[in-house]
């Protein structure tokens, strides 16, 4: 079933969440920022999916024009899916640009 697999995607990716930030498991303090950060928009995006996923299990076809809401929602999956990369990209460019004036 559609939804029972992503309810459970979206129950876990919080799960981990919640490890996370109790474990920090991470030497560097700002590895686990970064880390539960990601991992926050990927139980964001999952929880998000939840809702498309009740429609499919259910049979149900949405018909009409799509809703302002429901492309909210679609530009907010996106815009979390891509946050961690560019930040991710961003910090090491500041690390290595640090590094480079450094020496």
């Amino acid at each position: 079933d559609v939804f029972a697999r992503a309810a459970s995607l979206a129950v876990l990716c919080v799960v981990m969440l919640c490890w996370h930030i109790k474990a920090q498991p991470y030497v560097q303090s700002r590895a686990n920022v970064f880390d539960t950060f990601a991992l926050g928009l990927l139980a964001c995006v999952a929880v998000l999916n939840v809702r498309n996923a009740s429609y499919v299990s259910a049979g149900v076809v949405p018909t009409g024009p799509p809703s302002e809401t429901s492309e909210r929602v679609s530009i907010a999956q996106g815009v979390f899916a891509c946050a961690p990369l560019a930040i991710a990209c961003v910090l090491e460019l500041h690390n290595y640009l640090g590094r480079r004036t450094s020496v």
